[in-house]
């Protein structure tokens, strides 16, 4: 990755976390003043009231800081991103140990039975802030243990029931760090893609734009009769040919080369038109991998992409006409029309391509179906001229494919 787009994509995990600012408060300040009313009778009033004063003041402070980051191209230009994610830290850490001295603090002069909702509101907060906090793991990291590590200091320095406390406590403490990891490689990656198709976007606008650039050169030219026909001949060819590949771009899919969403809705409309005024059958399969994130997670990107890549090879071996159409949908989804088509052929055919892959023997150890890349297959058919809209064609393979998926997968519906 470029520096360019390593820069591009820190201030898109930044301005993540500080988009969910306003939730964050929101939460913290309802769930302090629910904890406030219910220890008000139990415990020293000016203590409950300080507290809740203190991070009722955190809160607002990180209203401040999102109003500034809102306003750093103009106002406050003088700070640099590490600058801004090293404030909201701070405050972040400052929030996480007023709860965290709530908690001590509570457990210490409470009974365990009516410390509960205090625990309960702490655990509930480390695990929303996942959400909150991940695009940027260390510093919800640094909010856990500011959080947590206190009572899990206090619960294993002492004995009995709050010994198996402090390992359940370290036990939770440890599986949200994992899951925040989890989370921000999630995040992270997402941005990658969409940073990725903003360049792809400006590819084809810069090509869009030298086109027009090209024809407008022509038509002066050809006013001004400064060029000879062979010329102009050549300059228009090369604009078509730019034309024919920004119109290419546009209607592939960039990993797997076969035609992309947009493409497929034009297809199906067209197909679907045909079918019904010939009243030929028409036939719909929507394809999805079987727990293709798990093999994402455990593999990584670059060999899920690989079995994509395989996937869409397999099924265009079993496609023998030229009026079959496949493109990808999105992610691991894929659609095949299938044109002058009843419903027995494609069922046929659907499951000839679901044993293909099956028998390509792809790894996917972590599968819950079997150890290798299957696929689940829900089939659509627009037979004997039956009144239905293209939208409806497809709505229909993919409720077929929803009873595939809950009927354990691997399998055609």
């Amino acid at each position: 990755m470029s520096n360019f787009s390593h820069t591009k994509l820190k201030t898109r995990l930044i301005e993540t976390v500080f988009h969910n600012t306003c939730i964050a408060v929101a939460g913290n300040i309802f769930l302090g003043a629910c904890a406030t009313a219910f220890y008000w009778p139990y415990l020293d009033a000016w203590y409950v009231l300080i507290w809740f004063i203190g991070l009722v003041g955190v809160c607002l402070l990180r209203l401040l800081l999102r109003w500034m980051y809102g306003a750093r191209e103009t106002v406050y230009k003088q700070f640099s991103e590490r600058q801004w994610i090293v404030f909201f830290s701070v405050l972040c850490v400052a929030g996480g140990a007023f709860w965290g001295a709530a908690l001590n603090y509570v457990i210490r002069m409470l009974p365990l039975s009516e410390s509960m909702v205090i625990l309960s509101i702490g655990f509930a907060l480390a695990t929303v802030a996942i959400g909150m906090m991940a695009a940027v793991w260390w510093v919800y990291v640094a909010y856990l243990t500011a959080l947590l590590f206190p009572l899990i200091f206090l619960f294993v320095s002492q004995s009995g029931q709050f010994e198996l406390l402090g390992l359940l406590s370290t036990a939770f403490y440890g599986f949200n760090l994992i899951s925040s990891r989890k989370m921000y490689q999630v995040l992270r990656q997402s941005i990658i893609h969409q940073l990725s198709n903003d360049r792809l976007y400006m590819a084809l606008q810069n090509e869009k734009d030298r086109v027009m650039s090209l024809n407008r050169q022509l038509e002066m030219d050809v006013r001004a009769g400064k060029r000879t026909a062979q010329e102009l001949l050549a300059q228009k060819h090369e604009a078509e040919q730019l034309a024919e590949r920004l119109h290419t771009l546009s209607a592939i899919d960039g990993l797997t080369g076969i035609a992309n969403r947009r493409t497929f809705d034009e297809v199906l409309e067209r197909e679907w038109s045909r079918a019904k005024r010939q009243h030929a059958p028409l036939s719909l399969l929507l394809v999805d991998i079987d727990h293709f994130k798990l093999l994402n997670d455990h593999y990584g990107h670059q060999y899920g992409d690989q079995c994509l890549k395989s996937v869409v090879d397999v099924m265009r071996s079993h496609l023998k006409r030229p009026s079959d159409f496949i493109a990808r949908y999105g992610g691991e989804e894929f659609v095949v029309i299938l044109p002058m088509t009843t419903a027995g052929a494609a069922q046929s055919l659907a499951e000839e391509i679901r044993e293909a892959v099956a028998n390509a023997r792809m790894e996917h150890q972590v599968s819950p179906v079997l150890p290798f890349v299957t696929i689940s297959i829900g089939l659509s058919c627009m037979c004997d001229n039956e009144i239905l809209t293209a939208k409806t064609l497809f709505e229909k393979a993919d409720t077929a494919l929803y009873a595939a998926k809950m009927g354990g997968r691997n399998r055609v519906c």
